[in-house]
């Protein structure tokens, strides 16, 4: 993957990014709602103890 060839096509490149980023928020929300999900449960058996 050549530096002239990001060059030509700018706007590939462009999508191309956007949707690594795309995925990269994605997978972080998933994992803070898992989080947020295992956190009040974890509360939950706190509080029920």
């Amino acid at each position: 993957y050549s530096s002239n060839m990001a060059y030509k096509y700018p706007a590939r490149t462009l999508v191309y990014r956007s949707s690594m980023n795309y995925k990269f928020y994605i997978k972080q929300c998933f994992f803070f709602l898992i989080s947020a999900r295992f956190r009040t449960r974890y509360l939950k058996d706190l509080f029920l103890i």
